[in-house]
């Protein structure tokens, strides 16, 4: 009896942005620096969604941990 390997699917590659850069309606993945937190954001737009965790400042976004550095926006490409 032989047993075939399984392939896993290719990861498909993040785009790094700024806020600025995101499409008006499009999901993002955003990486906190401070403490390494992984969520996905909405916005609508142009704008960031209403969220408990995040606030967008102009261009940024930041987290609700209590660093002060902005964070990471990645999509899909």
């Amino acid at each position: 009896m032989v047993v075939k390997s399984a392939r896993l699917p290719a990861a498909r590659p993040a785009a790094k942005v700024a806020a600025a850069e995101v499409p008006n309606d499009c999901e993002v993945t955003v990486y906190c620096p401070g403490c390494t937190a992984f969520e996905t954001v909405w916005f609508l737009n142009g704008h960031l969604m209403e969220t408990q965790k995040f606030t967008q400042v102009g261009e940024l976004l930041f987290h609700d941990c209590g660093t002060g550095r902005p964070c990471r926006l990645y999509r899909p490409l």
